[in-house]
């Protein structure tokens, strides 16, 4: 079990919604009391998804998309249990990541599945993987081909998806409108599983431990605690130092000082919906960079965006040793809808 340690959030007052600006307890299915037995989270573009130990998927808030994958588009004030086509529930999760308007999935024996958003028109390829030509993949669809998947990622309103083996590679389809699923092509969309290129496009990228799809782009940790990513630079999202838009292929992430590259990183954030990354150190220090154009890298000043890591602050003071307990960070989980923006740490027991 895990809980959130709010860093920073920013709350769009100019809408007629109702934003919480501190946590609520999610409630369970009947709305009668907590939700509890909770293993996974994912945060999406206005719904939220989890996994409970008994291995069931839950989503709840906005449906326009099918997102919510109980076979209906009507929006959700509590958890619903997400289900295949025919109607039963799917079964033996054990991660699960959120989009703008659609899920990914992975299950205890290594495949993956997929529900809501797949294109845009009747015209646009799919973006999900799987054989239907449909705007919305309306139940938990699984992907043919991808097996032995160990962690999954997805972000974005037009759906960039990646897989993690369990032999150091890494699978990319979907959206590829700015080239960050790492392929030598133009085509904006991947609709099958392709493996994701390695540095210069030579073979492909290997040991890797963790993945990111963001907005733009795509990160990597690899075994030796570097991190790699491609593509989008716009914001600098890929810590190069500079503000070019475009890497086609894996670049390595470049130290503070510019003068080596960023080492012996143990975490990096799971998904993001923005412009920005974040790393966790094995020394539990924790470091951002990419886009602050509302505080959201927690360095505190707001404005300026980073095109290098930068240490992060917290009530004005760097982490250098982990939560304000003094316990090692686990975690990273970003997200951004509209002008909202918000960051998030995780710590082993939550922290207080």
């Amino acid at each position: 079990m895990v809980s959130l340690e709010i860093i920073r959030t920013f709350i769009n007052y100019e809408t007629d919604y109702e934003f919480e600006q501190y946590p609520l307890q999610v409630v369970n299915s009947e709305g009668i009391g907590p939700l509890t037995g909770i293993v996974d989270i994912s945060a999406g573009g206005n719904f939220s998804l989890a996994v409970n130990s008994d291995g069931f998927a839950l989503a709840w808030g906005n449906n326009e998309s099918y997102q919510l994958g109980d076979l209906t588009n009507y929006d959700r004030k509590t958890p619903v249990i997400v289900q295949r086509p025919e109607g039963d529930p799917l079964t033996d999760i054990v991660d699960i990541s959120a989009g703008g308007g659609h899920a990914v999935a992975r299950k205890s024996d290594g495949s993956v599945y997929v529900w809501g958003f797949n294109k845009w028109t009747e015209e646009n390829p799919p973006r999900l993987g799987v054989d239907t030509e449909d705007l919305y993949v309306i139940g938990a669809y699984q992907v043919p081909g991808v097996s032995n998947v160990v962690k999954i990622s997805t972000a974005g309103d037009d759906p960039s998806i990646l897989a993690l083996k369990s032999d150091g590679t890494a699978l990319a389809w979907g959206n590829n409108f700015d080239g960050q699923l790492c392929q030598e092509t133009s085509e904006d969309v991947i609709e099958n599983p392709a493996t994701v290129k390695g540095p210069g496009g030579e073979g492909n990228l290997t040991n890797i431990t963790q993945i990111s799809a963001t907005l733009f782009y795509s990160l990597f940790l690899r075994s030796d605690g570097t991190v790699w990513g491609c593509v989008y630079n716009g914001y600098s999202s890929l810590a190069q130092g500079t503000w070019e838009d475009y890497y086609l292929f894996p670049v390595q992430a470049k130290s503070p000082d510019e003068q080596g590259y960023l080492t012996n990183v143990a975490n990096i954030s799971k998904e993001t919906l923005a412009g920005n990354s974040f790393a966790i150190t094995s020394g539990n220090s924790v470091f951002a960079w990419g886009d602050n154009s509302l505080g959201q890298l927690g360095i505190g000043i707001y404005g300026i965006n980073k095109n290098l890591p930068t240490p992060l602050l917290f009530a004005g003071y760097a982490i250098y040793s982990g939560n304000l307990n003094g316990e090692p960070l686990t975690g990273v989980s970003v997200g951004s809808e509209n002008s909202e923006n918000l960051s998030f740490l995780v710590s082993p027991d939550g922290g207080n």
